[in-house]
């Protein structure tokens, strides 16, 4: 237990760092790219030729070696799987079937801090509002934060203002925050998952979802990012789990998005 719910500390922390992150993350982008002058360029170029031909020398040998961090469907001679792909590998591997998860019933509702979202959980989940650090600053930056440790499901919900965002639709949003979150530097072994739209039940709006696993510390940790738009806003629900706990926790977690409702 104690374990567990350090483990959501420190993930909390990470992922806070995600929230608002549409409008910062695009002009940083664009800051990163002007800033790179001729040299830059060049060694850039440098490193590529030289990666080409250590990759080359490799293929020679006829060894290959793993490459390291992120594993991104545009990577160089490598296709991505999907964490869905990842799960069935696994299941298909011992000849069984894919277990049937049966999601329990949401009745436990709980509404954001500034009354602009509702979520309904399942009843073993608590509201974690208030319990996350003294500071205060992840309470503001997700006014609705739930979970249960016994479970390692966890997840997070805040939006921010489409009005002078840099952002360009509902993917671009989802993609942005996808790096965001999968970019912390404490996950090792990232692998990124597709893309799925939806429509959610209970409101009707548009969603992404995308997620990721990663390494952290001695587990793996498995994301899914909900990424949901309105006329005015943009929505996130950021929920993750342990990867032993996959596939009952992303069940539990599209039912629960699939609650979402706007309030004002």
């Amino acid at each position: 237990m104690t374990k567990m719910w350090s483990f959501f500390l420190a993930l909390a922390l990470a992922a806070a760092l995600a929230a608002g992150c549409g409008r910062e993350a695009a002009t940083a982008g664009e800051e990163t790219e002007s800033a790179a002058g001729p040299e830059e360029e060049s060694e850039a170029a440098d490193s590529e030729e030289a990666a080409d031909s250590s990759s080359n020398a490799s293929d020679d040998d006829g060894d290959t070696a793993d490459e390291p961090g992120v594993s991104d469907d545009d990577a160089a001679g490598n296709t991505s799987d999907t964490i869905d792909d990842l799960d069935s590998a696994a299941e298909d591997s011992d000849g069984s079937a894919p277990l049937t998860v049966q999601v329990p019933d949401l009745t436990k509702q709980i509404d954001s801090t500034d009354g602009t979202m509702r979520l309904y959980l399942p009843e073993t989940w608590g509201d974690l509002a208030g319990q996350l650090n003294d500071l205060g600053d992840i309470d503001a930056a997700y006014p609705i934060k739930a979970g249960c440790a016994e479970e390692a499901s966890f997840l997070m919900a805040a939006h921010e203002a489409k009005e002078g965002s840099a952002l360009t639709d509902l993917t671009d949003f989802a993609e942005t925050l996808l790096k965001a979150v999968s970019g912390n530097d404490a996950f090792s072994d990232v692998r990124r998952g597709g893309m799925r739209e939806l429509t959610l039940e209970k409101s009707g709006l548009k969603a992404c979802e995308t997620g990721f696993s990663a390494g952290f510390e001695d587990q793996t940790i498995v994301y899914h990012i909900y990424a949901i738009e309105d006329e005015n806003r943009y929505y996130q629900i950021t929920a993750w789990s342990t990867g032993t706990n996959e596939r009952t926790a992303e069940a539990v977690f599209d039912a629960i998005a699939n609650t979402f409702e706007v309030l004002g």
